[in-house]
């Protein structure tokens, strides 16, 4: 026998192998007796746990921008800057914003740092 029937042989048996693994498993999705399936029931003592406090207000630090700000709460600057009248994207170190929606019934604060205007 030459090599190329060798080749030829041992591919029929083995693609005849897979082909009768593969018959198999369509009967064991036919017949659903055949098939293992736990189901559990539910368990109502678990609890899902609270949301995360709302974080309301954010300290500027050194480093912090309003992008940066805005993206660690997920807003976006439009937001940050009109919730605290902010111009220009000028934020001071120790400077109190905040980055959650105001209540509806409330005006947006002023910053809650004065301004420091140089006396001339």
């Amino acid at each position: 026998m030459t090599l190329t029937k060798k080749l030829a042989m041992l591919a029929l048996g083995l693609s005849s192998l897979f082909l009768a693994g593969c018959a198999e498993m369509d009967t064991q999705d036919e017949n659903p007796a055949m098939v293992e399936t736990t189901v559990s029931p539910m368990d109502n003592s678990q609890v899902v746990p609270p949301p995360p406090p709302v974080v309301e207000y954010h300290i500027v630090k050194r480093g912090d921008t309003v992008f940066n700000i805005a993206k660690r709460y997920g807003r976006n600057v439009a937001q940050i800057t009109a919730w605290n009248r902010v111009k220009h994207n000028r934020i001071r170190l120790g400077q109190k914003l905040r980055v959650a929606p105001p209540p509806a019934n409330t005006k947006p604060e002023t910053s809650s740092t004065p301004n420091k205007r140089k006396k001339r």
